[in-house]
């Protein structure tokens, strides 16, 4: 019995080997990889060569644009730098009256108003503070008439054009005082034969230019000394006999 197991196990064995060594060796070749192309489609564009701005600006436009521009910066930062004054900074700059002369003994004269007294000193507001003067300092104390204008015509340069039924007249003022005087007009009263009030008219003067508290503006004022001028038409109807005529100024004085 074992013989013959042996004898199946080397059959087993020799079928094996036979089965091996006949077995062939497969070989593979390596396939050739065959790319194919895309389709590879060219598109011509039309390609616009000119910017997208116009050149046509020329140097000296160029140059025109920027001093243009560089003016306009001046401007602008100069308008930074100007205070700008208006009424409500003039209403808070106030300047005190002057109704007191002070004579120093050196000869120096301060002129301001008393507000405040003792047996020693005197304490004046003036137009550049208060000051404190010793009484021994002092040699006298005038008290001032109040500032005031003082328009008056300059008779000199008035003239007066007489028609059939016109009458003008024109000429210049001068403040002899010691204010400024505003809104100044000039005033005509015609008269006929029997002393009768016929016609009036009036004009403003054109004098120095004025910005007041409220804001206003006039070209109607005269400072101490200015002059002004005037001139004024007057139509004469008909029916009225002019025999002669009188003149006179006004003036108000505002802060």
């Amino acid at each position: 019995m074992k013989y013959l197991f042996n004898i199946l196990l080397l059959s087993l064995l020799l079928l094996v080997s036979n089965g091996c060594a006949g077995k062939e060796e497969v070989e593979v070749e390596d396939s050739e990889v065959k790319i194919i192309p895309e389709k590879i489609i060219k598109e011509i564009k039309h390609v616009n060569h000119n910017p997208f701005y116009p050149l046509k600006d020329k140097i000296e436009d160029l140059e025109f644009k920027i001093n243009e521009l560089n003016a306009q910066i001046l401007e602008y930062e100069s308008s930074l730098i100007a205070p700008s004054i208006n009424s409500e900074i003039l209403k808070l700059v106030q300047t005190p009256k002057i109704e007191h002369e002070i004579m120093i003994n050196n000869g120096t004269i301060i002129q301001g108003k008393i507000i405040q007294e003792n047996a020693e000193n005197l304490i004046v507001e003036t137009r550049i503070g208060q000051l404190k003067i010793d009484k021994l300092q002092v040699s006298s104390i005038k008290e001032m008439e109040p500032l005031k204008a003082n328009i008056v015509f300059n008779e000199m340069s008035i003239e007066e054009k007489i028609s059939k039924n016109n009458l003008t007249f024109s000429g210049s003022l001068i403040n002899n005082g010691s204010r400024r005087g505003d809104f100044v007009r000039v005033i005509y009263y015609l008269w006929e034969k029997d002393t009768a009030p016929a016609l009036t008219d009036s004009t403003f003067i054109t004098g120095n230019t004025i910005i007041f508290n409220n804001g206003v503006i006039s070209d109607t004022s005269l400072d101490p000394g200015d002059n002004g001028e005037f001139n004024l038409s007057i139509d004469i109807p008909d029916s009225l006999n002019i025999a002669y005529w009188t003149k006179e100024v006004r003036y108000d004085m505002f802060e």
